[in-house]
C-alpha cells in the first residue's frame, strides 16, 4: 500500500514541478513495483508507468540521454502490451525531447505518430502539443 501512496505522491510532486521530491517518491514506488521482475505479482503496467514518470523527471532535470533510454524502453512495452494512451504520451514526450536535442527529423517522426494516436484517442493535451511542434518545425523547414 505504501508503494501506491509513493507513486501518487510522486505524480503530485511531478505535476507541481518539484522534480526532486517527485523523483524520491517514484524511486520508492519503483523499489516495490519493478518493471524488470521476471515473475511479478502486480500489474506490470503500473511498474512501467512509474518508470515512464521517472523518465519525465529525468527529462525535466536535463538528463537527455537517460531520458531517451527510459522513454524508448517504456514505449516498447506500451506498444506491445500496454495502454495506448501511455504510448501516445510517450511518443509526444519523445518528439519534444528530440526537438530539444536538435534532432528535428526524429522529432517530426515521433510527432507524426503521437499526433495520429492522440487524435484517435481524443487526447487533447498531446494533440495540441504535437500541432504546436509541427508549427515550430515547419517554420524551421523540417
Amino acid at each position: 500500500m505504501r508503494a501506491y501512496i509513493e507513486y501518487e505522491l510522486g505524480k503530485i510532486n511531478r505535476d507541481r514541478g518539484d522534480w526532486h521530491a517527485a523523483q524520491r517518491h517514484l524511486y520508492a514506488a519503483r523499489n516495490v513495483f519493478r518493471h524488470d521482475e521476471s515473475d511479478p505479482v502486480f500489474n506490470m503496467e503500473l511498474a512501467w508507468s512509474i518508470l515512464s514518470c521517472l523518465g519525465y523527471i529525468e527529462h525535466q532535470l536535463g538528463n537527455f540521454d537517460t531520458t531517451e533510454q527510459i522513454y524508448i524502453q517504456c514505449l516498447s512495452f506500451f506498444k506491445e502490451l500496454g495502454d495506448r494512451g501511455n504510448m501516445a504520451t510517450l511518443l509526444a514526450r519523445l518528439a519534444l525531447l528530440e526537438e530539444q536535442r536538435g534532432k528535428r527529423a526524429a522529432s517530426k517522426q515521433y510527432a507524426i505518430e503521437a499526433l495520429d494516436w492522440s487524435r484517435r484517442l481524443g487526447m487533447v493535451k498531446e494533440q495540441m502539443q504535437m500541432e504546436n511542434l509541427f508549427t515550430r518545425l515547419s517554420k524551421e523547414g523540417v
